[in-house]
């Protein structure tokens, strides 16, 4: 049970870093509705923010106190459900929620309050804009298709490079550390994502269901256009800090 609770939370850790949602509904019967009770804040906040429909990073860095606050309450909820393992205890989240990378991301909040309309139409002019809604009729959400994720992770790693570059320019006389930071901010994320899912012996699952063009996750530095590509199950070698 410990290992599907990680799944989970890494999955919903997975729709924030890509903007590339997993389904997992074939598993919920299996989690105790207590554990879906204490997430659910979680996953609204993440919802609210449009992590899994949207390559908007401006946003998620604005909004990351939110996401945070609501992680909090959701591991302290869980403490209440009599389970070994808290499924929102994983790496990413540490790391994401860190006290000294919440300062820093403050510290370059200005810049992205100001500039995130304005990047995100330079983004959606270059990579593609990329709002998918994946719910029926009833509102309910659906699963999406196989080309639908390989897309989400495409234009995901061209917004991603591109927010770098286009905060780094409009804030270039007021902040001009802005967009590097935000790259730094991600591929430690990413990092740390991938640690989790190596400590789960999940690294082989994710990388099997995933489109190739979703790979990139698996090597940070290429995700922002940096690295060679990962032609394989890379080795994450694993810390106390959350890095490789």
């Amino acid at each position: 049970m410990a290992s599907l609770l990680q799944f989970t939370a890494i999955a919903a850790l997975f729709s924030l870093a890509v903007a590339a949602p997993i389904s997992l509904r074939g598993l919920e019967p299996m989690v105790s509705d207590c554990i879906q009770q204490c997430t659910a804040d979680f996953h609204s906040a993440t919802n609210n923010l449009e992590f899994a429909k949207t390559t908007d990073y401006g946003s998620q860095l604005i909004n990351l106190n939110k996401t945070c606050k609501a992680s909090e309450d959701g591991q302290a909820c869980i403490k209440k459900c009599n389970i070994e393992t808290n499924p929102l205890d994983i790496p990413a989240l540490t790391v994401m929620c860190d006290e000294r990378r919440r300062a820093e991301v403050a510290s370059h909040q200005v810049c992205y309050e100001e500039n995130n309309e304005h990047v995100n139409m330079i983004c959606d002019e270059k990579c593609g804009a990329h709002l998918m809604s994946h719910v029926d009729s009833n509102g309910k959400p659906m699963k999406p298709t196989l080309q639908e994720t390989a897309t989400a992770c495409t234009r995901s790693r061209c917004h991603a490079s591109c927010s770098r570059d286009a905060f780094g320019e409009l804030c270039k006389n007021t902040d001009p550390a802005a967009g590097l930071y935000l790259q730094q901010f991600f591929i430690e994320v990413l990092d740390a994502f991938n640690q989790g899912l190596e400590e789960q012996g999940l690294m082989p699952f994710v990388w099997e269901k995933m489109p190739k063009e979703c790979h990139a996750m698996f090597s940070p530095l290429e995700f922002f256009g940096l690295g060679s590509p990962v032609e394989s199950v890379p080795a994450v070698e694993l810390t106390e800090t959350g890095h490789q």
